[in-house]
């Protein structure tokens, strides 16, 4: 967005926003405008004309030489439909007038991002009916920049108020004058006002003296139109929190009418009749006199109910950046509130039910370990110990649940403990290749008895093989080093269930703030173990 006026362009983007566009960055003037087009690239523009240091137009001419696909869509407050040709000719997507209803801005935004032209034919339709005027043929002629400064003589702006705006020195701006009166045959500064206005290069408000004032007219009435089409609850306040207008949506949520409220605060409205009006003024007060924006979430009573709303605010400021007061607005999350309110019970409750299994299986495995061991020990079978190794990996699982295991780390060469487990188990597969030149930093700390137990998973997975092994482990500075463990095999592992080993493994991993992936293809399966660990 590019608009000179900071409350236009706040009431904009909440009314951007509302209909569900992204607003990526705002300027007021129209070189930050080129900058930050060529930096973010949008899908979308929207400018005034009448901008300082680049005009509007001169901004659309800049963007079609520099061949910026952006969209432009002018939204000015120039009724004129001279301004709408002469933007179409520079290069605009769109044409809205600031007058219109904001629904027009609307279906203007949704033609311009389907790639449509958006020039109503109202505005357009007259654009060649005076032909024959010379002063149409002339100021057709005009080039942007003298385009700019001719809109500052009709205000009523000196040379260097204009030189200022446009980055220009007061002597160029004088002879951009006597150009404009040679071009346009007028013989002084108010025969150039009395040619544009005749012919709607500026809106005629009476005496120049009361231009200003009409702008800022203008202002607030744009203002009050933008925050009407918002859906919900708005209001603009000044610096002692009385109000200066609101929405429909502000009217119905506090039961009240307009004439009730404005001018008025709220501990002296009685809108708040289940809440506190004085503390309600006070915090307001202090919202508004910190001056920066905010946003918070506070539950109120609203018709006897309590409500959880989403209370937010921006300042707003005059011309020369002294703040006026604040806009305010509320969104009603109650429903969003008890839905996140049911989940934390839930989570809560799930916590509650885990913590009661944990202490459940830790009082079963306790009480079962024993007898089990004596049974291996008086008939020893393969069954037996598996039971027995089911028995030892509950407890684990336990533990880990629960938060009771302890990880206890010693310093050991990776390539060591991972050929201790590979030679466990060469004996029950077709084969086993073991490739550790990528371990260059083996040196690690680690919970050796933890790495054990998830590899030794890995190859119980990969069996009966042929296996390959592969261990990569370099170092990354500040005392860490990244080990990879490969284990690839011409199985199906991907496709397999996740047996108990395989769900402890991943435990016993995520418990080393690791990570355990299992990847497919063509029936060649990698398991991988990754993890950062310190440097020995």
């Amino acid at each position: 967005m590019v608009e000179e006026q900071t409350v236009t362009r706040h009431a904009l983007r909440l009314l951007l926003e509302a209909a569900g566009h992204e607003v990526v960055a705002e300027a007021d003037n129209g070189v930050e405008a080129l900058q930050l087009v060529r930096q973010l690239q949008p899908a979308l523009m929207i400018i005034g004309l009448n901008l300082p240091r680049l005009s509007g137009l001169e901004l659309l001419q800049r963007l079609q030489a520099r061949g910026d696909a952006v969209k432009v869509l002018v939204f000015t407050a120039q009724r004129s439909e001279y301004f709408a040709a002469r933007c179409l000719e520079a290069g605009a997507h769109g044409f809205v007038s600031k007058h219109e209803d904001m629904a027009e801005l609307t279906r203007a935004l949704d033609a311009v991002l389907h790639g449509h032209g958006y020039f109503p034919s109202h505005v357009l339709g007259t654009t060649h009916a005076t032909q024959g005027d010379a002063h149409v043929l002339a100021l057709k002629a005009l080039s942007a920049r003298e385009l700019a400064v001719l809109q500052g003589v009709c205000k009523g702006l000196s040379n260097v108020a204009i030189g200022a705006q446009l980055a220009l020195s007061d002597k160029t701006v004088s002879t951009y004058k006597i150009r404009l009166k040679q071009k346009l045959q007028a013989t002084s500064q108010l025969e150039l006002i009395d040619i544009a206005r005749r012919h709607g290069l500026v809106e005629n408000h009476g005496e120049l003296s009361a231009e200003s004032n009409d702008e800022d007219g203008d202002t607030q009435r744009l203002l009050r139109k933008m925050i009407e089409a918002l859906p919900y609850a708005v209001s603009v306040r000044d610096n002692d929190a009385r109000l200066l207008t609101c929405n429909a949506a502000y009217l119905a949520q506090r039961n009240v009418t307009l004439d009730a409220i404005q001018g008025r605060r709220v501990d002296e409205t009685g809108e708040l009749r289940d809440e506190d009006p004085q503390l309600v003024q006070a915090w307001l007060l202090q919202q508004i006199r910190a001056g920066v924006a905010f946003s918070r979430d506070i539950v109120m009573t609203v018709a006897g109910q309590p409500h959880v709303l989403r209370h937010w605010g921006q300042p707003y400021h005059d011309r020369a950046g002294k703040q006026l007061g604040m806009i305010l607005g509320n969104m009603d999350i109650t429903d969003r509130d008890e839905q996140l309110r049911l989940l934390r019970q839930d989570a809560e409750q799930m916590r509650s039910d885990l913590h009661e299994r944990d202490e459940l299986l830790a009082y079963v495995t306790a009480e079962l370990d024993g007898p089990m061991r004596r049974l291996v020990a008086q008939v020893p079978s393969a069954d037996s110990e598996r039971m027995l190794s089911l028995l030892q990996h509950l407890q684990q699982t336990s533990e880990l649940n629960s938060g009771r295991y302890h990880r206890v780390a010693a310093p050991v060469d990776m390539r060591e403990l991972l050929g201790m487990v590979v030679d466990q188990v060469r004996g029950s597969c077709v084969g086993i290749d073991l490739d550790i030149q990528g371990a260059r930093h083996p040196q690690v700390w680690v919970d050796t008895q933890a790495v054990k137990q998830v590899i030794a998973s890995m190859l119980g997975r990969a069996m009966p093989g042929p296996i390959a092994v592969r261990l990569i482990a370099n170092g990354r500075g500040q005392g860490l080093v990244e080990v990879q463990c490969e284990v690839t095999a011409d199985v199906r592992v991907a496709q397999a269930p996740e047996g108990f080993e395989l769900v402890l493994a991943r435990k016993l991993v995520n418990q080393m703030a690791g990570e355990l992936s299992i990847h497919s293809h063509n029936g060649i399966t990698t398991q991988t173990v990754k993890l950062m660990l310190t440097q020995a």
